[in-house]
């Protein structure tokens, strides 16, 4: 029979494994490290919530942090991914067209603004080019033990990038007066999914071109894949994911140019340890602070 004090040891590893599992140590860890560049002035955004409640349609949720720079009314969505040691591993290949008639990258967010008179507005908006982005995402399985946790791990790009989005359009409905809140009319918020995660990131710096049309199969060297600290994920957000109530202009009924103005958003994808230096460094200000003065 097992002592008292055996008893609380292995009681304390079932809550240690559950809450690790579920997230919240990366969740306030990063917003420690958040607080710690912010009072060291190496920051400038603004925590406006932590576990913040949204709904869009039927999807019911919580954004785990929204950070806004008060500079150019950016907003983020940020999902935080603790993944299983086991598929650690997050790799990210450039695609070679996505679309007919692009020939550059481009950071894209969602901008709101209520016109006078009208439904409230969203529409996909071009920031700046991006010098580097990718369109295709696997998960891998890195050299750790892995968790007995119960869940897809190979599903967890597209769940964090699913849950990032959701979050935005979260903004969008609130920003659209569902809940009580009024935007005055002509201001212009903008709204960006981050997901931020415990997982390796890498880059295939080999084209997917290359790959061999018999098989199916690119083969890849070591100097194929590189670690990188952060990067940007061009994701097609899912009509069922879009905010109701609110007029998405597209523009055109031409779907190649629909695609950035409706469905196309950038999801900066963040190694967790890298976050505090990306909220600095990550993101072109000068740009944004141009394009936003031009609305």
């Amino acid at each position: 029979m097992s002592t008292p004090s055996q008893q609380s040891s292995r009681l304390a590893k079932v809550v240690e494994f559950a809450i690790n599992a579920h997230g919240y140590g990366l969740q306030y860890a990063a917003y420690t490290e958040y607080r710690r560049a912010r009072d060291s002035h190496r920051v400038a955004w603004v925590c406006d919530g932590l576990e913040v409640p949204y709904a869009v349609g039927p999807r019911h949720g919580r954004i785990d942090m929204v950070l806004r720079h008060p500079g150019t009314n950016l907003h983020l969505a940020i999902e935080f991914k603790r993944v299983n040691p086991a598929l650690s591993v997050w790799a990210f290949g450039k695609a070679p067209l996505l679309k007919r008639a692009r020939n550059s990258e481009e950071f894209i967010v969602d901008r709101f603004v209520r016109m006078p008179h009208n439904r409230p507005a969203a529409v996909g908006m071009r920031m700046y080019p991006l010098g580097d982005a990718y369109h295709v995402a696997v998960v891998a399985r890195g050299e750790a033990k892995g968790e007995n946790s119960g869940h897809q791990s190979r599903n967890d790009i597209e769940d964090a990038a699913t849950q990032a989005c959701a979050g935005v359009n979260g903004l969008l409905e609130h920003w659209a007066g569902g809940r009580g809140c009024s935007v005055e009319p002509s201001l212009s918020l903008y709204a960006a999914p981050v997901i931020v995660t415990t997982a390796d990131l890498y880059v295939i710096n080999r084209p997917l071109v290359q790959a061999d049309i018999a098989t199916g199969n690119l083969a890849l060297d070591d100097h194929d894949v590189q670690s990188v600290d952060w990067l940007y994920y061009q994701y097609p957000t899912s009509p069922g994911l879009r905010a109701a109530g609110i007029n998405h202009v597209g523009g055109t009924p031409d779907l190649c140019h629909m695609l950035d103005a409706l469905y196309l958003r950038t999801i900066p994808i963040v190694r967790s340890t890298a976050f505090a230096r990306w909220l600095g460094e990550g993101l072109e200000w000068d740009s944004l602070n141009a394009q936003v003065a031009g609305q």
